[in-house]
């Protein structure tokens, strides 16, 4: 149970993110007169530097209310940045927009193949060793027949 099971309402809240990512993405394209694919880089610049703060946030801080909160934004741009990053090229809307559907949807599956792989391990088949399995089945690096 590496998230402590998986539940569809996990999709479904990566989904109502990704949906809210896509659109304030393509208001602020709009606003600031720029493309879609050019927006795209501007926000992959922007995560970068945000990426790299929080990454200093934990490197300064021993407090645990604050390295939570920076693990967690660190864990939510990584996920931006990603779609981001497979949605360069894109300049229509619409296709921007089934692009972020289909990316925060994969990331739900991912979720559900790493819970599934990790819990249909043998009994006795240690956290580190289902963990790899599960880590390695969702990504794509072990086939499903292997585990």
């Amino acid at each position: 149970m590496t998230f402590c099971g998986y539940h569809p309402a996990m999709s479904a809240g990566l989904a109502e993110f990704g949906e809210g990512v896509a659109k304030s993405t393509l208001l602020k394209a709009e606003a600031a007169g720029r493309t879609i694919d050019e927006h795209i880089d501007v926000e992959l610049i922007q995560l970068k530097a945000l990426i790299d703060e929080l990454n200093a946030v934990e490197n300064r801080s021993s407090e645990s209310e604050l390295l939570a909160n920076a693990r967690v934004l660190k864990g939510l741009a990584l996920v931006c940045e990603a779609c981001f990053l497979s949605g360069r090229g894109i300049n229509d809307v619409e296709q921007f927009q089934e692009h972020f559907t289909a990316e925060f949807a994969k990331y739900g599956e991912l979720v559900k193949e790493l819970e599934d792989a990790y819990e249909g391990c043998a009994p006795g088949t240690s956290i580190k060793e289902r963990t790899k399995v599960g880590v390695g089945t969702a990504i794509g690096e072990i086939p499903l027949a292997v585990r």
